[in-house]
Formats: C-alpha cells, sequence, structure tokens
C-alpha cells in the first residue's frame, strides 16, 4: 500500500512539473532588448543607436549587478553597480527605461532600466565629479 501511494505522489508531481509554466534564464536574468533611435549613455559608455540586451548579470546572487550587452551577444557594453528602485504607481507599465537631463549636444544617460512586469528597477550610478 505504501509503495502504491508513492508511486501514484511520484507521477502526480511529475504531471504538475510538466504542466507548469517552464521559467528559462532570460525570465530569471529579468532579460529585455531595448532598441533606441539615438545614442544614449550608460556610466563610462555611449551607445549608438541600436538594439541592446538589458539583464540581470547573475540573477541568483546578485540583483544588483546591471549587464548591457550587444544584440547578438557577442560584445558587453557595460557592467556595472545598480540600486534597486520602486516603479512610481503612474509610471506606465510598458516604460522600460527613465532618463536623466542631458545637454542637447550629448547622449541622454539612462537613469533607471524598469525590467518588463517588474516593480522594482535598476538606477545606474554616474560620477558626478
Amino acid at each position: 500500500m505504501l509503495r502504491k501511494a508513492l508511486v501514484v505522489a511520484c507521477l502526480a508531481g511529475a504531471a504538475a512539473m510538466a504542466l507548469s509554466p517552464s521559467l528559462t534564464a532570460e525570465t530569471f536574468a529579468r532579460t529585455n532588448y531595448i532598441t533606441f533611435s539615438k545614442p544614449v549613455r550608460l556610466p563610462g559608455v555611449v551607445l549608438g543607436s541600436g538594439t541592446y540586451i538589458f539583464e540581470l548579470a547573475d540573477p541568483i546572487n546578485a540583483w544588483d549587478v546591471v549587464s548591457v550587452k550587444s544584440a547578438d551577444r557577442k560584445r558587453v557594453y557595460y557592467t556595472g553597480i545598480t540600486r534597486g528602485v520602486v516603479r512610481p504607481d503612474e509610471l506606465p507599465k510598458s516604460q522600460l527605461v527613465s532618463f536623466a537631463e542631458a545637454r542637447p549636444d550629448a547622449a541622454v544617460p539612462i537613469r533607471i532600466w524598469w525590467p518588463i512586469g517588474e516593480r522594482m528597477g535598476r538606477e545606474f550610478y554616474y560620477d558626478n565629479r
């Protein structure tokens, strides 16, 4: 009887795992592909117009580290420490970045990356010297 119960429990567990939605590494990393039509800036780097991958560098152990890569993942443009900030209620959930002010002739700095569907964003640190 105990063996039959164990077999039924194992089969139920396997069925539950098969029917549950799968989480990919990209889901954990909060991976977003973001396209810019004009140059933008992150601390220490200017990104030309184009598509970039924004994601958590180590989503298990280091939520504060963000990495920005080329769309084909062949080049890393930025990896750095950020701080978590709560998304304001009035900010549309579709907004992926917030910008800081810049001179008219300069690339606009990205102040915060808002991962899709997340309540917490990642604010970049800029050297203000």
